[in-house]
């Protein structure tokens, strides 16, 4: 049988418009554009444009990934942490943590907080989550803030963010020029 090539028409690309042209800074992008454009020449094709957003911060995804999901898995597990100590990093070595746990509870999250209702081939609702990779920065905080009330709700406190802060600054001080020079200093 003959293998099949699958093509997927759909093209996503930054441009800045300049002067009334489009100008893609990118020569890996605008190649792609060129070639999109020879595949599909003489086929109707749909441009969408929007304005770009303020990315997602690695601060605020790095406390939904690092300090809330974590202490989600270990409060399911009956681990019980005191404000935020150096804690999280020990728990993925010796075994109480695991990222697939991690992956598991933001699927969770999502599919509870922001879910998708579509319709299988029989017309039944099915949900389905949605991604946070198509978020903005304030959709991404948004949903961390429900997030938060969640966890004020079920758990009773969230993770102090300045700790986490602390903790997080001090990983990568250590990481950069070790721990012996950390201690020195």
């Amino acid at each position: 049988m003959k293998e099949r090539k699958i093509y997927k028409p759909d093209i996503e690309f930054w441009f800045k418009p300049i002067d009334g042209k489009i100008v893609i800074e990118s020569p890996y992008n605008r190649a792609n554009f060129k070639d999109f454009l020879k595949k599909e020449n003489g086929e109707w094709v749909k441009g969408e444009f929007r304005k770009k957003s303020k990315p997602k911060s690695d601060e605020i995804l790095g406390f939904l990934f690092g300090a809330l999901y974590p202490l989600y898995v270990l409060h399911n597990k009956d681990i019980k942490w005191e404000d935020y100590p150096d804690f999280v990093p020990n728990q993925f070595k010796i075994g109480n943590l695991t990222k697939e746990e991690i992956d598991d509870t933001h699927y969770t999250f999502m599919l509870d907080l922001r879910p998708i209702m579509t319709f299988d081939l029989k017309k039944n609702p099915v949900k389905q989550r949605d991604e946070l990779k198509k978020y903005n920065q304030k959709e991404c905080m948004a949903y961390v803030s429900d997030v938060c009330d969640w966890f004020l709700e079920n758990i009773g406190f969230i993770p102090n963010v300045e700790k986490y802060k602390k903790i997080r600054d001090m990983a990568l001080l250590i990481r950069e020029k070790g721990l012996e020079e950390y201690q020195e200093n």
